[in-house]
């Protein structure tokens, strides 16, 4: 499983570069900024949770596009890093932004961030439709084709 998370993460950091690339060239809505932050900032968190440390980014915060970048690859490096070290069925003690108290094994907060990645990057695609832009293809099937 743990090259299967590899491997989808390896995917989803192809997106949100295809995602940083079309927000460079075009005029983006508002609302997909906003979610494009929440998207990259949320992994932070997430990451900090995991290594047991604060993050005092709000998760709703606004970042550059450049600072959102670098943000996500050091998110994606950080969450291999994370992958490799701590077993799956690590239980992880976190709290969430209200500051109550959870835990979860590392696997479901990995798929849970893989699926947040999916969600957003949805909205953000009918927000561009919405909006006269093309969407991005980020289907899954069509990465594999291309790998």
């Amino acid at each position: 499983m743990h090259d299967f998370f590899l491997e989808l993460l390896d995917y989803h950091d192809k997106c949100n570069n295809d995602l940083f690339k079309a927000f460079s060239e075009n005029q983006i809505p508002e609302h997909s900024n906003k979610l494009l932050n929440h998207l990259i900032i949320t992994h932070h968190v997430w990451n900090h949770r995991m290594i047991g440390e604060p993050s005092n980014i709000a998760i709703w915060g606004e970042f550059s596009l450049e600072e959102l970048r670098l943000m996500n690859a050091a998110n994606m490096k950080l969450t291999k890093e994370i992958l490799l070290e701590k077993p799956l069925t690590n239980i992880i003690d976190y709290k969430n932004s209200k500051g109550i108290s959870y835990q979860a094994f590392v696997k479901d907060i990995i798929f849970h961030l893989l699926n947040h990645f999916t969600y957003h990057r949805a909205q953000i695609a009918t927000n561009f439709r919405e909006n006269g832009l093309v969407p991005l293809v980020s289907d899954y099937i069509y990465y594999k084709t291309l790998a």
